[in-house]
């Protein structure tokens, strides 16, 4: 069976330098959050939605978002997993993956992709590329999250 990835795919970056500051790391809430769900297929969507859109990303209506639980205000988060996704002609984008600390069975999503959150993406630089090409860190780039130790 041959098996071609088309124009989609993602790498896991978590181990890569340019990550080190963020992946495993943990941060608290710095206002309450809300996470949300969609039964999308294969995998069911958890996403962190930034207070800043003026609603929802689009979801078809087979798999729309319900509001799933919200971080308390100081709850603490751990980042899990950081990818760099392609999305094709469009270029790439950031994947980030945190769990709460108090309930780490459910892996979120947290607002890192230019074309999901157009107005408010929490990391920066906002492209993968501009990491290969100058050397950069990735870093936090929101009010909504402060770094704090794991314990």
């Amino acid at each position: 069976m041959l098996v071609v990835n088309g124009c989609t795919h993602r790498t896991d970056v978590s181990h890569e330098a340019f990550a080190s500051n963020l992946n495993a790391k943990c941060f608290s809430a710095q206002k309450d959050l809300s996470v949300y769900f969609a039964a999308t297929v294969p995998n069911h969507t958890y996403e962190l939605i930034s207070p800043e859109l003026d609603e929802l990303p689009w979801r078809t209506e087979l798999a729309p978002w319900e509001k799933a639980f919200v971080i308390q205000k100081n709850e603490k988060l751990k980042i899990t997993k950081i990818y760099d996704r392609a999305y094709g002609s469009s270029g790439h984008c950031w994947e980030i993956f945190a769990v709460r600390l108090k309930k780490p069975e459910v892996e979120f999503e947290l607002p890192a992709c230019w074309v999901e959150h157009v107005n408010d993406m929490w990391f920066k630089p906002n492209y993968p590329h501009k990491l290969k090409n100058d050397k950069l860190k990735l870093e936090i780039d929101t009010s909504y999250i402060k770094a704090e130790g794991c314990i």
